[in-house]
């Protein structure tokens, strides 16, 4: 088992999994259609664990001595929970300001209506105070119907996970 604060690159059959790591604060490179030589050297340049769900990739990275997840990807929760338990992690929270872009994986600045107010519908600025803005690729986020969804996933990885204190 590891015991640090783990960051990632993942290969392109888990681009799910990666927005929901980012989401949940996890730093986590993702490149759709990067061959198996960048992610090794990406793991190897960055110290990144790399999840995978190929084996011959896996076998590549373990033969090399790098860190590396493989995944079975039949879906985002159980990979979650395989990956987090490696790590000896045994609970996770959705909190917003803590998040990543799940686009392009920068940090995200919080950001009130007058700053946001040329990049969102006017019906979404007059129901939310506070946003989250990706100076990288100039995305902005607010809390929407979709935070149900995530607080559930994060509920459901903590049960997983043996936190039955999970919020």
């Amino acid at each position: 088992m590891r015991k640090m604060r783990p960051v990632f690159v993942v290969d392109g059959m888990l681009g799910s999994l990666a927005r929901k790591l980012r989401m949940f604060g996890f730093d986590t490179l993702y490149y759709n259609y990067a061959d198996d030589d960048r992610l090794i050297e990406v793991g190897k340049q960055e110290n990144r664990v790399i999840l995978t769900c190929d084996k011959m990739l896996f076998q590549r990275v373990i033969n090399m001595g790098l860190d590396g997840i493989l995944l079975v990807g039949s879906n985002d929760l159980d990979d979650m929970v395989h990956v987090l338990k490696n790590f000896e992690i045994n609970s996770v929270e959705f909190v917003p300001q803590r998040s990543r872009c799940p686009l392009c994986n920068n940090t995200l600045d919080i950001s009130d209506k007058n700053s946001v107010k040329d990049h969102v519908p006017a019906n979404v600025l007059a129901r939310h105070e506070k946003f989250y803005f990706c100076k990288q690729c100039n995305k902005v986020y607010w809390e929407g119907s979709h935070l149900k969804k995530l607080q559930e996933f994060g509920r459901n990885v903590n049960r997983r996970l043996g936190n039955s204190e999970s919020k």
